[in-house]
């Protein structure tokens, strides 16, 4: 078993096509972890094409979370709508995260998206449900 406590930085991201990855239900397990953990300061979850799940998952943990300082979460495929929610939700109440990273590359593709299909580039919320 891994022994979160331990930890000051968690680095999983992924360079490869996480869509299928057998991994991504591993992850939200650990980011829950993340709510209790009592030493991590920086977690790099990128690449995981988990969308609003992921930042959900992770808000979660941070209501409770008071050591994570900084956090990546690029690649996705989060929505504007997802990091709306995220920071009413979870981030106004956290004390102690001094950076999260822009999605860049999720708010890229957004807007390209947007480019081609006149949306307006919040990516309609698909990949975005969570119970």
């Amino acid at each position: 078993a891994l022994n979160t406590t331990a930890l000051l930085t968690l680095d999983v991201h992924c360079h490869a096509d996480a869509r299928v990855a057998p991994w991504r239900d591993a992850l939200l397990v650990v980011l829950r972890r993340v709510a209790t953990n009592t030493h991590l300061r920086t977690l790099d979850v990128s690449g995981h094409a988990l969308g609003g799940q992921l930042l959900a998952t992770l808000g979660r943990s941070l209501l409770t979370n008071s050591t994570l300082t900084d956090v990546e979460c690029d690649r996705n495929g989060i929505t504007l709508s997802s990091i709306r929610k995220f920071h009413s939700l979870y981030l106004r109440r956290n004390t102690t995260l001094t950076r999260i990273a822009p999605p860049s590359a999720d708010l890229a593709a957004l807007a390209a998206a947007a480019a081609v299909d006149g949306s307006g580039g919040d990516g309609g919320g698909g990949g975005d449900h969570h119970h």
